[in-house]
């Protein structure tokens, strides 16, 4: 009679059994996992959800290069071919994930029920607007949750708890708009455009490439003449755009001020350059093309953020210790002695994935 049993519950067992082993194990390889280590493990849903992060942030890196995006298997990223860029990318990010949530336990950090709440909420909320194509990835719910929504809060905590007000290296104010001082620039900017026209047939026809050296002799005067009265300290920068825009006939102020951080300001190169060479209450120009762009550096002491504004401070304190917090991951990555399954990656192809070629 128990002979008979057993041989039931055994039969019973190896009919679930077997298909597991073999979505698990088929071909020799293992799907269950993609990186371990003795302190975790990050399965082949998160590394997959990864590689669609890694695919779009690709794609933007290639239209923003200027680059055609009919045959991406062509493009190349940092001397990787587009796919093993992509791969890499998301296995940096499945190895990230690791050392956050290794951190996190080591700081003996946790979710409250309201953060675990939101999490869920935002979880639901993203991952059903995009059910079917992390259907069609393999992507799970509880994968999604876990290398987007979870991480996102772990990895705010993290970085609270060492830079926040009463954190482990807590930035005051005054270190925070020092900072600010040293890192960002105010600067202001008039620019001179040469618009050639041509009648054809009574109509005006415009055209910005085709500039006469007169035309553009007659540009580098002003602009050298807005310089100089600038240098000299007879004009301030407003007084030199209110005689910019009555010269130029403009209806709206010409002047533009912005304030940017040196480190990744997404500007043009020759401008960003001369920003770094200008001293504060000087002017340059830069030609880009036919067109005259006059630069203004302000006293960033002027301008100085409202960091009592709860996410002004944030933003400014991202910029000043990310850099920071992410050289702590890679000392905990080095740590951890990760064991990376390269049978699964091999047999994940980006190409096949996204259907790019």
């Amino acid at each position: 009679m128990f002979i008979d049993l057993f041989k039931k519950l055994l039969g019973l067992l190896l009919v679930l059994f077997v298909p597991f082993c073999f979505y698990a194990c088929s071909n020799g390889v293992d799907h269950t996992w993609l990186f371990r280590c003795d302190k975790g493990t990050i399965p082949e849903g998160v590394y997959r959800y990864y590689l669609r992060e890694s695919y779009n942030k690709a794609i933007d890196i290639v239209s923003e290069s200027g680059s055609s995006l009919e045959r991406l298997s062509d493009q190349k990223i940092g001397g990787k071919s587009f796919g093993e860029w992509i791969k890499n990318d998301a296995m940096t990010s499945c190895k990230d994930l690791l050392a956050i949530e290794v951190m996190f336990q080591d700081k003996k950090l946790f979710l409250t029920d309201e953060e675990n709440s939101k999490v869920s909420s935002s979880t639901e909320s993203a991952f059903s607007a995009l059910e079917q194509e992390f259907k069609e990835l393999s992507v799970s719910k509880e994968d999604f949750k876990r290398a987007y929504a979870e991480c996102k809060i772990k990895y705010q905590k993290l970085f609270d708890y060492f830079y926040e007000k009463g954190g482990k290296e807590e930035v005051t104010d005054k270190d925070l708009i020092e900072y600010y001082k040293n890192e960002y620039v105010n600067y202001s900017m008039l620019t001179k455009y040469i618009i050639v026209s041509n009648e054809l047939n009574g109509e005006q026809l415009f055209n910005e490439s085709k500039a006469s050296e007169e035309q553009l002799k007659s540009a580098r005067s002003q602009i050298e003449e807005y310089v100089n009265l600038l240098n000299s300290g007879e004009k301030s920068i407003t007084e030199i755009a209110n005689i910019f825009k009555e010269k130029e006939q403009l209806s709206a102020d010409p002047l533009e001020t912005e304030t940017i951080r040196l480190k990744d300001a997404d500007i043009n190169e020759e401008i960003l350059n001369k920003l770094k060479e200008l001293n504060v209450g000087k002017a340059d120009y830069v030609r880009i093309n036919d067109t005259f762009v006059l630069l203004f550096k302000n006293n960033i002491s002027n301008n100085l953020p409202n960091i009592s504004n709860k996410e002004t401070r944030l933003d400014i304190l991202k910029s000043f210790k990310v850099d920071d917090l992410y050289r702590k991951f890679e000392l905990v990555k080095d740590g951890l002695h990760i064991e990376l399954n390269s049978k699964l990656v091999k047999e994940i192809v980006p190409e096949k994935l996204f259907k790019f070629s």
